[in-house]
């Protein structure tokens, strides 16, 4: 073999060990990064823009990370009532991102959906490789119900509230919240449109919210409230009858008996059967009695007449007035005085001495 042969023969063994070694290289295997760590979601409306977000622990290896919203597949779902992973379907949509959250929106309505990410770094030839995956479940609420009408207790009715509504898109189930709550019942969950909430107090206002929401498993996806507010009538009171009597020349005392359930008393007056509008004593629940003192009058020998009446209280509601009572002060006689002769205590005239006339 001449030199020259020699020399392409070499050449050709060392071009091959090259592109040997290159293709090694190139078929070298690119390790797969850590999963991403623990996966939150969160769902919600905005305007009836539906949205669900997903965050995550971020994986130390990863050059960026893959994620894929799809429907959950309800069809063959496990017996605690949560989807499976829904991997039949295709994915609604796949985002790619440097940051540990994503947000996929223009979504629907009381739907459940697959959130999977998958952390990845890039091989020699810049194919992505994947993490094992991780995911959860989205689940969307219900629309909003869009007005809730409230029906309160009249007065001297017993004390309820009556909530009801138009079935909201993709409803299933509703929860109203009564605010303050009421004695037997701050919230109620309904598959129904319409729920009274009974045993409330009179003459309050309440607050009433009403969510509708779709639940699978421990997750309960909950829409905005509509919210509206009421108040009870109240109890039925009879105002009490009013009695007076003058004390003095210039005072009168009334009394009253206590009408059952009221919470105080306003006693008006006036100079006139038709003017009882002046505000005298508002007294409280517990009282029975007021003296009322005329001090502007310039009247010392009383006689004076004076119109009353009473209206029981609830709360800040008051009842009709009783009846105008006339009443009249102690009065004293001014006319003189002229006794009979039965009151007169005149002494006997003496008798004059006529016995010596007979003599």
């Amino acid at each position: 073999m001449k030199n020259r042969d020699l020399r392409i023969v070499v050449f050709a063994l060392v071009m091959l060990l090259a592109v040997g070694a290159f293709g090694l290289a190139g078929c070298a295997k690119t390790e797969p990064p850590a999963p991403v760590g623990e996966l939150t979601i969160e769902t919600g409306e905005d305007g009836g823009d539906v949205f669900v977000k997903a965050a995550w622990g971020p994986s130390e290896e990863a050059e960026g990370y893959y994620t894929e919203l799809r429907l959950a597949n309800l069809e063959s779902g496990a017996d605690d009532g949560i989807p499976d992973d829904g991997s039949e379907h295709e994915p609604i949509a796949t985002l790619d991102t440097n940051e540990p959250a994503v947000e996929f929106s223009g979504l629907s309505f009381a739907e459940i959906y697959t959130v999977k990410v998958l952390a990845y770094t890039l091989d020699s030839r810049g194919k992505k490789v994947l993490s094992d995956p991780v995911e959860d479940y989205a689940v969307t609420a219900p629309a909003p119900v869009k007005e809730l009408r409230l029906t309160a207790s009249g007065d001297g009715e017993e004390p309820f509230i009556k909530a009801s509504w138009d079935e909201a898109e993709g409803a299933v189930n509703y929860i109203l919240e009564l605010e303050p709550a009421g004695e037997n019942a701050g919230s109620i969950e309904t598959d129904r449109t319409e729920e009274t909430f009974l045993d409330l107090e009179y003459a309050t206002e309440y607050k009433v919210s009403v969510r509708s929401f779709l639940q699978f498993g421990d997750v309960k996806a909950m829409s905005a409230p509509a919210e509206a507010e009421a108040v009870t009538g109240v109890p039925a009171i009879v105002s009490p009858t009013l009695t007076a009597e003058g004390v003095t020349v210039s005072a009168i005392k009334l009394s009253w008996e206590l009408a059952d359930g009221a919470t105080g008393y306003i006693i008006r007056w006036g100079v006139s059967e038709e003017d009882v509008n002046k505000l005298l004593y508002e007294a409280g629940a517990d009282e029975t009695e007021y003296v009322h003192t005329i001090t502007d009058s310039t009247n010392h020998v009383g006689g004076i007449v004076i119109f009353y009446s009473i209206a029981a209280k609830y709360g800040d509601h008051e009842y009709a007035p009783s009846e105008v009572l006339r009443a009249v002060t102690v009065k004293v006689n001014t006319r003189p005085h002229i006794p009979s002769l039965d009151e007169l205590s005149l002494p006997e005239p003496p008798m004059p001495d006529i016995s010596g006339l007979w003599q």
